[in-house]
């Protein structure tokens, strides 16, 4: 039996879709879960936070000819005390922590060279200013001197930047001053997240709302220097507690809603593991997290480079295969039906119609970091897809009220949980629709019931059927028949 099915106990409780998920993150995630117990979802954010902070200074993704976004995606986990948020999230920090100790070390010391530098410089051009009012005073030619002062202007000793990846308890100036020196790409982050919440930096939803955007801004100071910023990105990444999540609600929920805020972010609220956190941790669970870090740290080190070196922003902006640009259209028209009156997603539509940006930026983070080539497949979009719409599916526990759905849409649901599990046991592999009829859950027995939930599963991509002579085989939807 594979590590992915062994575990799938500590799902949290959920059908969280891991089997989509690219091997390089999902062995990582199976290794943590593994040594922490804790629920996939919220190991799940864990573990891309850091992939969405680096890709989003490297890449951005483009769906469609004339449309290119961002890839930062944000994510929102609430979780309780105890649920080993913090261990989770050293786990997946670790690379980046011990990068920004590195970083620090070596500022303090380039920084140390630039005020020596700088202050050289500032008694050479005070020498020069006083030879130029000399001759001023006396009436001497100063064209010689007036060109040496030029000159030395062109060589004032530039001020190191220092590279911040990570912030929480910042003030929006700071932030934007940041993202202006430091590089241009910080993920707002903390595994406590009541620490953002209650921040300064959350009250400006607009401007954090632009940073998702990518818009470029401007910030105009009367007595310090003003500056412009293109293509800065903001990624978030916030663990938080029911209580506090629920005190910012009573106070922002309406602005937050309003805005867009909130449908921004990736939202979960996995059942606990509190209390069935036992069985053994697989003897290489390390090994499993090693890939995922190299390639952390193999992005990490291109990044700083290019920000040490003032290169440009030039960022890769990762294009789609035609069947993936078609399939994503689809998936974008599916949740704009969705949004009509009556329709499953009309009392999210805040959300629902920021399914097809979420769905590009998440396949894009995939490919990317999986180190893939070419354009983003079909795939890849696919299995993008089905993470989002779990993700939505909390949205709509969270933020409901959940509409009355049509029968079969509520047996599809409930014939998926029944098939994610045979899946599951039987290692992905297809099953007969003979061998299940009589096996399905009681109320799916009755005439006319199991055909509309497969027809629903098949359209909405969560299973294939093909037939085999006069057998037909149900299998998951990225099985290669």
């Amino acid at each position: 039996m594979s590590n992915l099915y062994a575990l799938s106990s500590f799902n949290g409780g959920s059908s969280f879709p891991l089997e989509n998920v690219p091997d390089i993150i999902r062995n990582a995630i199976i290794g943590a879960a593994s040594k922490t117990k804790a629920p996939i979802p919220l190991i799940f954010a864990s573990a891309m936070t850091p992939v969405s902070l680096l890709c989003q200074g490297m890449t951005d993704v483009s769906p469609t000819e004339g449309l290119t976004l961002p890839v930062s995606c944000n994510f929102c986990t609430v979780a309780e005390s105890g649920e080993r948020k913090s261990t989770v999230d050293k786990i997946f920090m670790m690379s980046l922590h011990e990068y920004e100790r590195e970083i620090e070390v070596q500022y303090g010391n380039t920084m140390q060279q630039y005020e020596t530098e700088r202050d050289i410089w500032e008694e050479e051009l005070k020498a020069l200013k006083n030879e130029l009012h000399k001759k001023t005073k006396n009436k001497q030619p100063r064209e010689e001197i007036k060109e040496l002062i030029r000159e030395h202007q062109e060589v004032r000793p530039e001020e190191p930047a220092r590279i911040q990846l990570l912030c929480s308890d910042i003030t929006p100036a700071a932030l934007q001053y940041q993202l202006h020196k430091g590089g241009g790409s910080m993920a707002l982050h903390s595994a406590e997240g009541d620490i953002i919440l209650g921040g300064q930096a959350i009250q400006n939803l607009g401007m954090l709302n632009d940073r998702w955007d990518g818009a470029p801004f401007t910030v105009s100071r009367r007595t310090s220097e003003s500056f412009t910023v293109h293509d800065a990105r903001l990624s978030a990444s916030l663990m938080v507690q029911d209580a506090p999540l629920r005190k910012y609600f009573k106070r922002s929920q309406e602005q937050a809603r309003g805005s867009g805020f909130l449908a921004r972010f990736f939202f979960s609220r996995p059942q606990s593991t509190i209390g069935s956190r036992t069985g053994p941790t697989l003897e290489n669970y390390q090994e499993q997290l090693v890939p995922y870090h190299m390639r952390l740290r193999q992005l990490l080190g291109n990044y700083v480079q290019k920000i040490v070196k003032k290169e440009p922003v030039q960022r890769k902006a990762l294009t789609f295969t035609p069947e993936a640009a078609i399939r994503w259209m689809d998936i974008c028209e599916y949740f704009e039906r969705g949004m009509a009156e009556g329709g499953a997603y009309c009392h999210l539509r805040d959300f629902a119609s920021k399914e097809g940006n979420k769905v590009a930026r998440l396949a894009a983070l995939f490919h990317y970091f999986s180190g893939a080539e070419g354009d983003i497949t079909e795939d890849t979009i696919m299995n993008a897809q089905r993470i989002s719409q779990w993700y939505l599916h909390e949205a709509l526990a969270l933020f409901g009220p959940v509409p009355e759905e049509p029968q079969y849409i509520q047996d599809a649901e409930l014939l998926w949980q029944w098939l994610h599990e045979r899946f599951l046991d039987n290692n992905g592999q297809p099953l007969p629709r003979s061998w299940m009829s009589p096996r399905v859950p009681n109320r799916l027995r009755n005439v006319g019931r199991l055909q509309p939930a497969l027809e629903h599963l098949r359209n909405t991509s969560r299973i294939s059927m093909v037939h085999n002579g006069r057998m037909l085989l149900i299998a998951p939807y990225n099985f290669r028949w």
